[in-house]
């Protein structure tokens, strides 16, 4: 998803691609800073069914401790730090531990990464292209699905061309806050 950081519609559209196999989807949200509790509105439990569990990777330092983000949640949310540096081996493990935590339940994961534009800030454009490999074949290793988020204006022809050849589309939200979706 390429949408300006503070537009609000990239909220709602990334509610709606986390619930995009049904209410009772678990999530594994990767954020480069302070979980926004309004991408997990919608992913409170249909009745009679069990809630979805929610999974927090927080890199870098958090902007408000992590316990307080917890509590504006909706559901029971795991939150686990780990640094932002140019090294990606650690929150790859962490986020592959997530995604094999919730492999074995009856309901779909997603995967909400947020974002590409700060990963590639910190670990470089070519780095963030192996660990994004990388990452997509670990999402549809347990059969999940996955959306990404960029900012378009910080990224270049070329490497918005490289990082969207690991997606199946790519939703472009334009500074009037039209959406458009490329195949």
């Amino acid at each position: 998803m390429a949408a300006p950081p503070l537009r609000s519609v990239r909220y709602e559209l990334c509610r709606s691609l986390l619930t995009a196999r049904g209410a009772a989807t678990d999530v594994v949200s990767v954020a480069y800073r302070r979980p926004v509790p309004e991408q997990f509105t919608d992913l409170e439990p249909a009745p009679n069914a069990q809630s979805p569990q929610i999974s927090v990777v927080n890199v870098g330092p958090a902007s408000a401790p992590l316990e307080d983000c917890r509590d504006d949640l909706p559901v029971e949310t795991a939150v686990t730090s780990v640094p932002a540096t140019d090294s990606l081996t650690e929150l790859g493990m962490t986020v592959e531990g997530r995604l094999q935590d919730f492999a074995d339940n009856s309901r779909p994961t997603a995967l909400c990464f947020d974002s590409l534009t700060s990963m590639s800030l910190y670990a470089g454009p070519s780095q963030a292209d192996r660990f994004l490999d990388w990452l997509c074949s670990r999402v549809d290793a347990i059969d999940g699905h996955a959306h990404y988020h960029a900012d378009p204006v910080a990224h270049d022809s070329p490497l918005r061309e490289r990082f969207g050849d690991h997606f199946d589309e790519v939703i472009e939200v334009g500074a009037d806050g039209t959406v458009e979706t490329s195949y």
